[in-house]
C-alpha cells in the first residue's frame, strides 16, 4: 500500500463529484493501493457523455469503518501517490468485498471520468 487516501461519506445534499464538491468530513484516513482493472465504455446518459474506469481499492482491515457502497454511497479520495495523475481522483465505492479469511478490505469503486475532470 504505497498511496495515501481518506474516506469521505455523504451526509446530505447532492451527491459529491467533480471540483466544486464539497463533501464530509473524512470517516477514515491512511494508506492504501489503487489498481485499475478494467476500462469503461463511453456512454450517453441524458446527451451527456460519460466515460467510467473501474478500480480496485485495498484498504487495511484494521480499523476500517463499516463503508457504505452504491449510489449515495462513500467516497475514496486518493491524497498522495506516486502516480501524480491520482492524486485528487474521486472514487465512488460501488461494492465491498468480505470474506471468512481478511487481512485486507477490497473495495470496488468507478471513476467517472466525466464529472472528475469537468471542462
Amino acid at each position: 500500500m504505497t498511496a495515501d487516501c481518506e474516506i469521505l461519506r455523504t451526509t446530505s445534499g447532492p451527491v459529491p463529484y467533480g471540483e466544486t464538491a464539497d463533501p464530509a468530513a473524512p470517516i477514515w484516513t491512511g494508506t492504501c493501493r489503487v489498481q485499475q482493472t478494467q476500462r469503461g465504455r463511453p456512454y450517453l446518459a441524458v446527451d451527456q457523455p460519460s466515460e467510467i474506469r473501474h478500480y480496485l481499492v485495498t484498504l487495511p482491515i484494521e480499523g476500517m469503518p463499516d463503508l457504505r457502497a452504491g449510489e449515495g454511497g462513500d467516497i475514496v479520495r486518493v491524497t498522495a501517490s506516486s502516480d501524480p495523475h491520482l492524486a485528487g481522483r474521486l472514487l465512488r465505492i460501488v461494492d465491498v468485498q468480505h470474506g471468512a479469511l481478511m487481512w485486507e478490505r477490497d473495495v470496488l469503486c468507478d471513476d467517472n471520468l466525466t464529472e472528475n475532470n469537468p471542462v
